[in-house]
């Protein structure tokens, strides 16, 4: 299953999100786009098909930033917790742990010029995240809402109930027309998301403990 990595030039600040791999095409933007060495990544969440590329992007740009959620630290520096071992992508992140930047519910981020606004999406893994910007109407929602699915909650620290409350959250908070870039397949909008999961919308009985 292919990963989507998004990046954006925001005026003097290129955003990469969730480089899953080292990529030739990702490399190649960054050397055109980037030659101020301003560069902060954001992942969605810690596991390997969405981390493994942050590596070398930190090696090359050692001024680079991640930024991610201390929820998933064991995804971070575990491969049984990232998944990683399974398919012998055994990528880590302790040894760059002094550029992580852990972030919150509520917290803005200012990259460039533009503010994103975070929002905890725990249920595919303890420490989802989304990146909300306002400006363009659009979220990044990592592994919990996709084109007509939700995220899986069977992998090691998962949780259904976390997951139906994460979106419920995006139904209720995020406008629907806004533009959902996933982390897998293609972009949609939480109003069309939210017709496949009018049950979620309307319920209020859904509720999760604020810290996990």
């Amino acid at each position: 299953m292919r990963t989507n990595c998004y990046l954006m030039n925001l005026n003097n600040t290129c955003l990469v999100i969730d480089p899953g791999a080292a990529s030739k095409s990702v490399d190649k933007w960054l050397k055109n786009n980037c030659q101020h060495g301003n560069i902060s990544i954001f992942l969605t969440h810690g596991h390997f098909d969405h981390i493994s590329g942050v590596k070398p992007i930190v090696s090359q740009y050692p001024n680079t930033e991640v930024y991610v959620s201390s929820k998933d630290e064991k995804h971070l520096f575990s491969t049984r917790w990232n998944l990683g071992c399974w398919v012998l992508k055994l990528t880590t992140l302790k040894s760059i742990k002094d550029k992580l930047h852990y972030v919150e519910k509520n917290d803005t981020i200012q990259f460039g010029d533009e503010l994103f606004y975070i929002h905890t999406l725990p249920g595919h893994t303890p420490g989802g995240l989304g990146l909300y910007s306002q400006k363009h109407n659009l979220i990044f929602t990592g592994d919990t809402l996709f084109k007509s699915a939700r995220g899986s909650t069977s992998f090691i620290g998962g949780n259904y109930t976390d997951m139906m409350q994460s979106l419920y959250d995006l139904f209720t908070y995020i406008p629907g027309n806004a533009t959902v870039y996933p982390g897998h397949y293609a972009t949609t909008t939480i109003a069309d998301e939210m017709k496949r999961y009018e049950i979620i919308r309307q319920s209020r009985s859904v509720t999760r403990k604020e810290e996990l």
